[in-house]
């Protein structure tokens, strides 16, 4: 995923819609590779974004959209980070990051505006410590203090037999 949100960046597109939904596990030559779907609201990075959010409409799945996008700021690749950063929670923890008190669109954003997220150390206290750091951080509100795709994709590598040796939230039996 990493990668591919690279590639999409070095030519100037961000996704805008990073979520697990958008992101394909398929055989290729007999190994697994990872394919991002789903460009379908991506944007050039110098081009001005009509933000629909104004309406009773957003662009992209609100759980998973940055807090700049959310209310109307100009996004960048650190936009499509934040999404990454939301996904990898919500795969390692079956939970989103921000607590909302229903599945409304509405409070969702409200919670990813107003309320800190829930520290994945948390929710998954098995994760190695270097881990949780580098989530909470792509996930924060302020884009600056996100990590690069690039750190985000060295780091995990250094944990992938560990990672791979953890349950996930959805499939385990307590």
């Amino acid at each position: 995923v990493c990668d591919a949100l690279m590639a999409a960046h070095s030519a100037g597109l961000i996704h805008r819609d990073i979520k697990p939904a958008n992101i394909l596990l398929a055989q290729q030559s007999g190994s697994e590779v990872v394919k991002v779907l789903d460009f379908g609201i991506a944007t050039f990075v110098d081009t001005p974004v009509k933000n629909s959010n104004t309406t009773d409409t957003f662009l992209g799945t609100p759980a998973f959209i940055a807090p700049e996008s959310l209310t109307g700021k100009s996004v960048d690749a650190r936009s499509d980070i934040y999404s990454v950063g939301v996904t990898l929670y919500s795969l390692l923890t079956g939970k989103l990051p921000h607590r909302a008190d229903s599945e409304s669109p509405l409070l969702q954003v409200l919670a990813q505006l107003h309320s800190p997220a829930v520290p994945i150390e948390k929710r998954r206290f098995d994760l190695p410590r270097e881990v949780c750091k580098m989530i909470m951080a792509a996930i924060s509100s302020e884009p600056q203090l996100r990590p690069s795709l690039q750190n985000i994709k060295e780091l995990l590598l250094g944990y992938t037999s560990g990672l791979a040796d953890l349950s996930s939230p959805e499939l385990s039996e307590s």
